[in-house]
């Protein structure tokens, strides 16, 4: 899980955690700690130069079976040299590069899937079963969504900056009502 630390991130360590998987997620060394709280088995310094050799040792040296990744572009060299053969990536952005060089040739040899879902269009079965899932995950205290800050409708503007800024511990969360 790249980014861990995140609001996706730190979200996909909990549900990770609470699936079974063994959890290997990316942070800053100031935030390791919090993204070892939600669950993760092993964190490293997504900066490292030695990241790629770290993942696969905490793999056992089989890579990846299926990553979260927060950053496709910026991370798509290192998903191909981590992740097992046949393993998935679910594409959640990538911000910093929106039209990625795709490194086809090791994707091709390993035949990894990249999934892209946006929640806002899944057709409504699935939506509706993804949403069940994340309130089983809330009623099993295994999900606890971190909260950064919270914004009156007025100030959806701030909001959304608030939403831009690098290092935020949560989410940023709108009062409608």
């Amino acid at each position: 899980i790249s980014g861990g630390a995140g609001a996706v991130g730190h979200n996909a360590v909990q549900l990770a955690r609470w699936g079974g998987a063994r959890v290997i997620a990316t942070a800053s060394p100031d935030a390791a700690g919090r993204v070892r709280d939600a669950g993760a088995d092993h964190v490293f310094d997504y900066r490292d130069p030695a990241l790629g050799e770290q993942i696969m040792e905490a793999s056992g040296g089989r890579g990846v079976d299926r990553a979260i990744e927060v950053e496709f572009g910026q991370n798509a060299a290192l998903l191909a040299e981590v992740m097992a053969p046949l393993g998935t990536i679910a594409a959640y952005g990538s911000g910093k590069d929106m039209t990625p060089t795709l490194p086809f040739g090791p994707f091709l040899f390993k035949a990894l899937k990249i999934d892209i879902t946006l929640i806002y269009i899944l057709p409504d079965a699935a939506r509706e079963a993804a949403i069940a899932k994340l309130h089983a995950a809330l009623s099993d205290s295994a999900l606890k969504p971190a909260i950064a800050a919270r914004y009156p409708l007025a100030d959806c503007a701030a909001a959304q900056d608030a939403v831009m800024t690098p290092g935020r511990a949560g989410a940023v969360l709108l009062d409608i009502g």
